[in-house]
C-alpha cells in the first residue's frame, strides 16, 4: 500500500497513512477520550478496533465533520497496524462508508471516520 491512502490491503497489517493536521488532531482526541473512559492508554489500533466492533451507523454530524476536514492527506505520517480480523473490516466498512459520503474512500477516510466516529459516542 502506498502513503496515499490507497485501498491495497497490506499483507501485514500495517497501514501507512499520511494525515493534515486537523485529522491528526481528531486522532488525538478519539485516543484521549477512549483511553479516559477505559482508565487505561490506548492506541490508534484499539480506537478502529472499537469503531469495527462496537460503533452504530454513521452519525450524520461526523459524516459532516469528515466533509468539513477535507483534503484528509497531510504531512504527519501515521502507522497504523492492524489484526486480521480487523484487515477483513476495512474494505466493508470503506464500501459503506462510500455510500454515505458518495465519494471513493480509501484508508486514510476510514481512519479519520472511526476516530470521529468515537470521539462524538464518547461525548
Amino acid at each position: 500500500m502506498t502513503e496515499d491512502g490507497s485501498s491495497v490491503a497490506p499483507r501485514s497489517g500495517v497501514y501507512p497513512i499520511l494525515v493534515n493536521d486537523r485529522v491528526f488532531g481528531a486522532m488525538v482526541e478519539a485516543i484521549a477520550k477512549l483511553s479516559l473512559k477505559r482508565g487505561t492508554f490506548v492506541t490508534l489500533r484499539d480506537v478502529m478496533v472499537q469503531c469495527m466492533e462496537g460503533s452504530p451507523s454513521a452519525h450524520p454530524l461526523v459524516l459532516s465533520t469528515m466533509k468539513d476536514l477535507a483534503p484528509l492527506e497531510g504531512h504527519i505520517r501515521i502507522y497504523l497496524r492492524l489484526g486480521q480480523r480487523q484487515i477483513g473490516r476495512v474494505e466493508p466498512m470503506k464500501a459503506e462508508l462510500a455510500k454515505h459520503l458518495q465519494r471513493e474512500v480509501k484508508t486514510r477516510d476510514l481512519v479519520c471516520f472511526c476516530c470521529l466516529q468515537i470521539a462524538h459516542e464518547l461525548g
